[in-house]
C-alpha cells in the first residue's frame, strides 16, 4: 500500500465521521486498546442477513464500535474494516498487522481463520466467544470438531470465554475443565424496536414459516409437518432456501429479511435437532407471532411459555400446531409476554461484556 493509499483512507474516515464522532473518537482511541474481532466471514452492509450467527455477529460489532475503535478480519484478507460507532472503513489487512501492537482480541470457538494465532502475541486479553456444542454427531465434521476443540482448550485457557445461552454454558462447563476456564453468557443483541415496528400482513390463510433449510433445522421434520396438516386455508413456508419454489402445499424461498419473513407469517416453528439460543424464535415473538420450538440446544430459554417447547415428536406437534390455528392468540400479548423473557435473560444488556474490556483496559 502506498502512502496515498493510506491518506486516501485517512482522509475517507474523516470525512464520514461527524466532527462529534471524531472527536470521541480521539477520547476512546487513547482511553481503551483497540479490539480485533476476527471471524471466518461477515455479512457487509446492506446484505440481507438471515442466519442468527452473522445477525448477531454484526449486532455485537456495531455495538461495540460505539466505545472501542474495532478491527474485522476475515478470511478473505480483502474484507477488513476499520470500524467506529457503525461506521465501516475498509483498510488494508497489512496495514493492521504492521501498525498495532496491543489487541482485545476477539474470536469464534468454531473459527479455522489461521489469523487468530497470527495476531495471539499482540494480544494481551482475548475473549472466546463460543457458539458450538462441542459435539461431534453423526452430520458434523470430525476435522472441524478438533478445530473447535483446540481452539477452546489452547486460545482460551486462562482466557475469558462467552456463551450465548445458559445451555451452552453448562455444555462447556462439562466439555472443558471449568476451574481453569471462566465462562460468561451474553445472548446476542436484537433490535427490538426495529422488530416492533415490522407490521403483519393480512391474509385469509394461516401462515406456517420455519427459518433455515437443513436438517440440522428441521427441514424433514417441517416437510412431514406440511404433508399432515394439508389444507387449502394453511400455507407452508420455509425462508433460506437456496432455490426458491413450490413443494407440494410448501412454499421455497431464498434469503429474505426480516420484513419479508415476519410481516407473513402467522407461526413460526423451530423444530431445530441444535441450536445455541435460538435468535429467531426471539425475533419472532418480538413481531407479534407465537413460537413452538424444540426441547434442544438453548431454544427453550428463548420462550416464556413452557407449553411452547416441545419433544421432536410429530404427532405433539401436530396437535400443537392445530391448537395455534384454532386458538388465535393476539400479536400484543406475544409481544409483552417476550419483553418479559427479554428483561428475564438481560438481552441486549452489555454489562458482562463492558466489565471484561473495562478490567482488560486496565490491566494493560
Amino acid at each position: 500500500m502506498t502512502c496515498a493509499d493510506i491518506l486516501k483512507i485517512q482522509a475517507s474516515f474523516i470525512i464520514n465521521l461527524p466532527v462529534k464522532s471524531l472527536l470521541l473518537g480521539r477520547i476512546v482511541f487513547k482511553m481503551h486498546h483497540p479490539i480485533l474481532f476476527i471471524l471466518p466471514n461477515y455479512c457487509h452492509e446492506g446484505e440481507t442477513i438471515q442466519r442468527g450467527g452473522p445477525a448477531s455477529n454484526k449486532a455485537l460489532i456495531d455495538e461495540l464500535s460505539r466505545t472501542h475503535i474495532v478491527y474485522l478480519i476475515t478470511l478473505d484478507v480483502r474484507t477488513s474494516y476499520k470500524i467506529f460507532e457503525g461506521i465501516y472503513i475498509k483498510i488494508s489487512f497489512w496495514q493492521i498487522i504492521k501498525n498495532f501492537n496491543k489487541f482485545l482480541l476477539i474470536f469464534t470457538s468454531g473459527n479455522t481463520n489461521i489469523f487468530q494465532y497470527l495476531f495471539k502475541p499482540k494480544s494481551s486479553a482475548i475473549i472466546v466467544r463460543a457458539n458450538e456444542d462441542m459435539n461431534k454427531g453423526k452430520n458434523r465434521n470430525p476435522i472441524a470438531f478438533q478445530i473447535r476443540k483446540f481452539n477452546l482448550k489452547i486460545l482460551g485457557r486462562k482466557r475469558k470465554i462467552i456463551a450465548n445461552s445458559i445451555y451452552l454454558q453448562n455444555k462447556l462447563k462439562t466439555f472443558l475443565n471449568h476451574k481453569a476456564f471462566k465462562i460468561y453468557v451474553l445472548y446476542p443483541k436484537v433490535d427490538v424496536e426495529k422488530l416492533k415496528a415490522i407490521k403483519q400482513r393480512p391474509s385469509d390463510n394461516f401462515r406456517i414459516g420455519m427459518i433455515g433449510c437443513s436438517e440440522e433445522k428441521g427441514l424433514p421434520f417441517f416437510k412431514q409437518l406440511a404433508k399432515r396438516l394439508a389444507s387449502k386455508d394453511v400455507e407452508f413456508h420455509i425462508f433460506g432456501c437456496s432455490k426458491a419454489g413450490l413443494d407440494g402445499n410448501l412454499t421455497r424461498h431464498g434469503f429474505a429479511n426480516q420484513i419479508e419473513i415476519f410481516s407473513n407469517l402467522d407461526l413460526l416453528l423451530v423444530p431445530s435437532i441444535w441450536e445455541a439460543f435460538g435468535r429467531v424464535s426471539i425475533e419472532s415473538q418480538i413481531c407479534g407471532i407465537r413460537v413452538l420450538v424444540s426441547n434442544n440446544g438453548g431454544l427453550p430459554e428463548t420462550v416464556s411459555r413452557s407449553s411452547d417447547v416441545l419433544k421432536l415428536e410429530l404427532n405433539l406437534w401436530e396437535f400443537k400446531v392445530r391448537e395455534a390455528i384454532s386458538q388465535a392468540v393476539t400479536s400484543e400479548a406475544i409481544k409483552d409476554e417476550c419483553l418479559i423473557t427479554l428483561k428475564k435473560l438481560e438481552v441486549n444488556n452489555m454489562s458482562v461484556m463492558n466489565e471484561l474490556l473495562a478490567t482488560y483496559n486496565k490491566s494493560l
